[in-house]
């Protein structure tokens, strides 16, 4: 974890910031599902559908673009040729038009339908989700067709537990339906007792969900696993904070401060420790 990978501010859950690891935090929503085999009361309250009308957005950001590009633009579509959604796709990016892009990468999937593609498919669509927080709609649409990239991805090969975890992680994220995202954490876990990711996202979402004690059995066997896991040492401080174990929480984060050993990022935990003292 460097600083590039983690903005630093405080949330509402008291997370020190937004991780830029491509794992979305979950700080937004309001439901706070079990991550583990017992269920909270609200774990599977249903989320408000948000509609996303894809052919406007698109009709809206091609408008704005200037004539020559949309030509070329509807030459490119006329072809419907790999190629021709290559360069579409390029445009689109060149045009900071990201979803418009993904939009390319799905139909490249939909013609060569392999693993491959339809994991990039789930990688382009969750990376625009993250970025466009700020549009519901936009934001679960893009998870929504995440989601679909990477169950694609399973299916074709189900021994991937890589597009396991980014299925379930976006699956957890998008709030509809967490449980079938744990139920495919836990799943590789029977399987592997030791396997880093799966216990790290667990660990992440138990924290989200304010079930410290879990996140901590999964973040501590972690860091066990893996010494040098800055991201596991972050997630274990803050859960240790949750349950009010202030010393552990300093400990641990100068730990994973010493680890990152970045001047920024030492900056902001020195000023979230001093908080915790103070708090």
């Amino acid at each position: 974890m460097t600083r590039g990978q983690i903005a630093l501010s405080v949330v509402s859950f008291a997370l020190i910031g937004v991780l830029y690891f491509f794992v979305p935090t979950s700080a937004k929503k309001d439901t706070t599902p079990s991550t583990d085999n017992s269920s909270t009361a609200n774990a599977e309250t249903p989320q408000g559908h948000l509609e996303f009308d894809i052919a406007s957005y698109k009709k809206e950001g091609v408008a704005a673009l200037s004539p020559e590009i949309q030509n070329t633009i509807a030459e490119l579509e006329k072809e419907k040729t790999k190629e021709a959604l290559l360069q579409l796709n390029e445009l689109f990016l060149k045009n900071k038009l990201p979803l418009l892009a993904c939009e390319t990468i799905r139909e490249i999937a939909s013609t060569e339908s392999n693993e491959t593609n339809w994991n990039k498919v789930g990688d382009a669509y969750s990376a625009v989700s993250m970025i466009e927080q700020s549009n519901a709609a936009l934001a679960h649409y893009a998870m929504e067709n995440a989601i679909t990239g990477y169950r694609k991805a399973s299916e074709i090969n189900p021994e991937n537990t890589d597009y396991k975890i980014k299925l379930a992680s976006s699956l957890m994220e998008l709030g509809e339906e967490v449980m079938q995202g744990v139920q495919i954490l836990l799943g590789i876990i029977e399987k592997k007792p030791d396997h880093i990711p799966a216990n790290l996202t667990l660990g992440r979402y138990g924290i989200i969900s304010g079930q410290y004690e879990k996140a901590i059995q999964r973040l501590e066997k972690v860091v066990k696993l893996d010494p040098t896991n800055t991201e596991a040492y972050f997630y274990l401080a803050e859960a240790y904070n949750g349950i009010g174990r202030k010393e552990d929480a300093i400990e641990t984060f100068l730990q994973c401060k010493k680890l990152v050993n970045d001047p920024g990022f030492s900056a902001e935990i020195d000023n979230y420790i001093n908080k915790i003292k103070n708090s």
